[in-house]
């Protein structure tokens, strides 16, 4: 059995999770709102939840958790934790505006 695996995380505007992405060191767009359509995405410091999106209109960017989130913040482990029923995925912050997609899973489902 084959299953669709897309690697370009590159959306415009948002990704859903529906197909498996591969990680990658590459980094992420800021613009890309960061959802799984039906399921939870939640930013954390340090293993510590401290912005949370349930519903898919709630999703922001990137670029939006840097502004009003994390705000300049170096210091710390900063992931973005997108969990969708059929695939789940991290984003972990490398530096400031630099993100890349570090995990893939099976999601909840």
């Amino acid at each position: 059995m084959t299953r669709e695996v897309r690697t370009e995380v590159h959306g415009p505007d948002f990704f859903a999770c529906g197909i498996q992405p591969e990680p990658t060191e590459e980094r992420v767009s800021l613009r890309t709102r960061w959802h799984s359509g039906f399921g939870v995405t939640t930013l954390y410091h340090d293993g510590r939840a401290v912005w949370d999106a349930v519903r898919y209109e709630d999703a922001r960017s990137l670029g939006w958790l840097e502004r009003t989130q994390i705000q300049g913040e170096r210091v710390g482990d900063w992931k973005l934790d997108v969990e969708g029923p059929m695939t789940s995925f991290t984003l972990t912050r490398r530096a400031k505006g630099y993100w890349v997609l570090s995990a893939s899973r099976m999601g909840f489902a």
